[in-house]
């Protein structure tokens, strides 16, 4: 390790040393094997050897002034490296030696105790040090990255993150692609063409094979709510669509590469950030907030979270009938995720509710969920509903059948924590129902079948070994029964 710092004091030597460190670094394989072939990715031995060699240079001063004349070049393979050796394993072997054949493999039990991004980080943290950038925690890296390149360094890095953007391995394109969107924060808006050469990136990372580059650039979208006014009407629309076709991709178990996931989010931030939207939009906002509702009920909390709070956003955006009937239908989504085991998910039910009852016209029932429903406050369930429930059906009796034809299909409902809320809801809206029968002779439609696979449904509930969810199970299997006796 010495010999290197001692190659770094020669100026004339260490400049050799990074043009062929450079050199070498954007032409050899990073990986033992090809990345489509493993799922476990072992970094190679040649790449992870120099960038140690690096490291050791740099801890020399006279490395300054070559970091930040070669800053570019240095800041992009460095970046692109350590994204993908951040899930790398180190290599079990050395370089034979000796008379040992020359394609032999040693094993070497120490190697495995080294950790690829470990040596990376040490090795960009120390060049940013020499190039007295300001550094950051790998969870934030890319956002705190892009505030360091302002400046004249920032145009030949944005043409080389570029260039990487394009690069064979995911992890360096969805790098590039990380990076290259935080800076549509800082000041690419004022230098369009930069913001132009980001957002031509982007919209190929938008439609890239690989999920996790895909979700990174569907994240980097929402900046284009920050572009500059002149900017942002010509970015704005394939954002938009490129946001909601991300919404129709296969969604992953990691929320990392969830497309769908980043596509929501992405949406959330972007229309959250836009003080105003053209009305143009209002038939793409529609459609997302009908394509997102099957998120709603899925097993992955964040993006029950994402896709309920991001129907409140559009809810708040948009005003149209058809919305207020998808919200009506939606209520007991809603309403049953104000028990959700996640308490994001509850916060955003919360947001939801409150958003959707401004647009319901039903004043009294606003303003008792704008009263009760407080992110942080502590709500009885139980009480709520029926309260709310019994003022909503005064104000607005139609909404009742189509909560109904929705809320049977939560009494399949498998989660412990909410399994006796659904019979329970069913139960207080068909009493709503009977009470709205007795004091009108207007028909309620209802579709028979509603009721009839509610009552087969709740007949098996009634012998679930939890007690709430008997009971909640008795109590509307009774209601359901005055409106049938009022029918009859």
């Amino acid at each position: 390790m010495a010999c290197w710092r001692c190659l770094a004091s020669d100026e004339s030597l260490s400049e050799a040393i990074i043009d062929n460190f450079l050199r070498l670094m954007t032409s050899i394989e990073l990986y033992e094997d090809p990345y489509h072939v493993t799922e476990t990715h072992i970094a190679a031995l040649q790449p992870l050897t120099l960038i140690s060699a690096l490291g050791e240079m740099l801890q020399v001063g006279t490395m300054k002034a070559l970091c930040i004349a070669k800053f570019s070049d240095m800041f992009t393979v460095l970046y692109t490296t350590l994204a993908c050796y951040l899930e790398a394993a180190a290599p079990a072997y050395t370089v034979p030696t000796g008379g040992r054949e020359r394609f032999a493999i040693v094993p070497n039990r120490d190697a495995i105790k080294l950790s690829p991004a470990k040596i990376t980080v040490h090795t960009f943290n120390a060049f940013l040090d020499q190039a007295d950038c300001q550094k950051g925690t790998l969870c934030e890296l890319a956002a705190l990255l892009a505030a360091a390149l302002a400046g004249p360094r920032l145009a030949s890095c944005v043409a080389r993150l570029a260039r990487c953007a394009r690069a064979p391995l995911p992890p360096q394109r969805c790098a590039a692609a990380a990076l290259l969107a935080n800076l549509l924060d800082h000041r690419c808006n004022e230098k369009p063409v930069l913001a132009e050469t980001i957002l031509a990136t982007l919209s190929t990372g938008w439609k890239d094979e690989n999920a996790r580059v895909r979700a990174a650039s569907l994240r980097g979208a929402a900046n284009v709510a920050r572009l500059p006014p002149a900017l942002r009407p010509a970015a704005l629309p394939a954002a938009l669509s490129a946001l909601s076709q991300g919404i129709d991709a296969h969604k992953t178990q990691s929320p990392i590469d969830n497309v769908p996931l980043a596509a929501i989010q992405g949406l959330s931030r972007l229309l959250t950030e836009l003080e105003t939207l053209d009305k143009e939009f209002d038939r793409e906002l529609l459609s997302i907030s009908q394509k997102i509702r099957p998120f709603m009920n899925t097993e992955c909390a964040q993006l029950r979270e994402a896709s309920i709070r991001l129907f409140g956003i559009i809810a708040s955006r948009v005003s149209s009938e058809t919305l207020i009937e998808q919200a009506v239908s939606s209520l007991p989504c809603f309403l049953l995720h104000l028990c959700d085991n996640n308490p994001a998910v509850v916060r955003a039910s919360k947001f939801t509710l409150r958003e959707v009852f401004k647009t319901l016209k039903v004043k009294k029932s606003n303003d008792f969920v704008q009263a009760h429903l407080v992110d942080e406050g502590r709500l009885y369930l139980d009480e709520f509903l029926g309260a709310l429930l019994r003022q909503l059906a005064e104000e607005m009796p139609r909404c009742v059948p189509s909560c109904l034809q929705a809320a049977v299909n939560y009494l399949h409902c498998t989660v412990e924590e909410m399994k006796p809320h659904p019979p329970l809801l069913l139960g207080l809206l068909y009493a709503e129902l009977y009470r709205i029968q007795e004091k009108t002779s207007e028909d309620i439609d209802l579709d028979p079948d509603i009721t009839k696979s509610a009552k087969s449904r709740l007949l098996q509930l009634i012998k679930d070994p939890n007690p709430a969810v008997r009971q909640n199970s008795a109590l509307a299997l009774a209601n359901i029964c005055l409106v049938c006796a009022h029918h009859g």
